[in-house]
Order: C-alpha cells, then sequence, then structure tokens
C-alpha cells in the first residue's frame, strides 16, 4: 500500500508546475499570474504551504475553455 500511495503521489507531484513553469508554458510572466491570483483570474491553483503550485492538466483545460470562449 505504501509504495502504491507513494507512486501516485511521485505521479501528481510531476503533474504540477511552479509559478514560473505555468508561466513558461502560458507565454505569460509570473508577475501576470500573481496579478491575476489576486483578482481570482486565470487557471486554479494550489497552495501547499506557502508553495503556489498549478496542476498542468488544469492549465490545458483552462486553456481550452479561453478557446471555446472566444469562438462562441
Amino acid at each position: 500500500v505504501f509504495s502504491g500511495s507513494f507512486y501516485w503521489s511521485n505521479f501528481f507531484m510531476k503533474s504540477l508546475l511552479t509559478e514560473i513553469e505555468a508561466a513558461n508554458y502560458l507565454c505569460l510572466s509570473s508577475a501576470t499570474l500573481r496579478k491575476w491570483r489576486c483578482v481570482g483570474k486565470g487557471p486554479p491553483f494550489l497552495k501547499i504551504g506557502s508553495a503556489v503550485r498549478y496542476d498542468l492538466q488544469i492549465i490545458r483545460a483552462y486553456l481550452e475553455e479561453c478557446r471555446q470562449q472566444q469562438s462562441g
């Protein structure tokens, strides 16, 4: 059980991006992501202690939503 939970935990953590990684993925500055967090805009994020992380799958879903909103 421990090794399985470690596997899933490790798998999940690898899909989490730092603020800088998420900004690079989105072609934005990290300052823009910080501003968006303050005003409730942008992709959802996780707070793990004082660390901010973005889930790659959620970022991809957020981008897809943006595409659909613009085209429809």
